[in-house]
């Protein structure tokens, strides 16, 4: 796969969940954790439940051990501190939508990011602002309105927004490896799709 780029990755992805769902699902709304879920349960039941996976044990973070996973047992995971609901003040709030594969790369590091990129980034998953009564749904404001917008939010605000990107749903699940050499056993978080083909 690591000689296949990005691009070629989700297009595959998309265009697998869109025939093996008859065409009945927009995979281009779809949030990337349903996204991968549905292409996981997809490959379990056609290829098989259980994926081979070699994980690098991280108590000396050099020896790989081998792992049998369940693909069955993998669930999209909910933080408890979620809300896809950002108050900015008593009068107005966002109402934040979840991020589809086309519009957010979950490795991509936002301290690394440009001003311009962030704001795009944020922009994409705004979905409508409430301003007391009166809602405005956001694909009605230009890239140039809602970059003014977000220029205007405190740096509270943009924590909160960083907190819905850090708990949002996400396709993971904890195993348990062994390393050969020390035999001593870790417990390892696998999230993203990424992880669950080693």
């Amino acid at each position: 796969m690591e000689s296949v780029n990005a691009g070629e990755i989700t297009k595959a992805l998309k265009g697998i969940v869109h025939a093996c769902t008859f065409g009945s699902i927009n995979v281009d709304m779809l949030p990337t954790f349903d996204l991968e879920y549905i292409f996981l349960n997809v490959r379990a039941k056609s290829v098989g439940e259980v994926a081979k996976l070699k994980l690098l044990c991280p108590d000396d973070n050099e020896t790989y051990a081998n792992v049998e996973l369940d693909l069955s047992k993998v669930n999209v995971e909910v933080d408890d501190e979620h809300t896809n609901q950002i108050q900015i003040n008593d009068k107005i709030k966002l109402l934040m939508q979840y991020p589809t594969i086309d519009s957010f790369d979950p490795k991509m590091d936002a301290a690394n990011m440009k001003t311009e990129q962030l704001f795009d980034v944020i922009a994409n998953v705004v979905y409508e602002i409430y301003d007391g009564e009166t809602v405005h749904k956001a694909s009605d404001y230009t890239k140039e309105e809602m970059h003014e917008f977000l220029e205007s939010l405190s740096t509270d605000v943009f924590v909160k927004i960083q907190t819905f990107f850090n708990t949002m749903p996400r396709l993971q699940h904890e195993v348990e490896v062994e390393n050969p050499k020390t035999k001593v056993k870790s417990k390892i978080m696998l999230s993203g799709l990424q992880s669950f083909f080693g």
